[in-house]
């Protein structure tokens, strides 16, 4: 089980609920994983292993750490053998 399995139940049992954002202008659990899944293919299409962000707390945050979980790109202090 990975974060982007968490996302996924969300879009599935409650996706037209606000995930990120105003309750007027923000993005549901389901354009989350929509959005998610669309920066995992980005992530897998162009080789991506690391991916890295600086920001505030902003909507794309989640975005990109979804994407990320769901790309299967694994960090490098978490492949090493334990």
């Amino acid at each position: 089980m990975n974060i982007s399995m968490l996302l996924e139940m969300a879009a599935d049992g409650v996706g037209d609920r606000i995930a990120v954002g105003t309750k007027d202008g923000g993005t549901t659990y389901a354009g989350l994983l929509e959005r998610a899944r669309k920066a995992a293919q980005y992530f897998k299409t162009h080789d991506v292993s690391n991916v890295v962000m600086i920001d505030l707390n902003t909507p794309v945050v989640p975005l990109v750490l979804y994407g990320s979980a769901l790309s299967d790109r694994v960090p490098e202090a978490d492949r090493r053998p334990r």
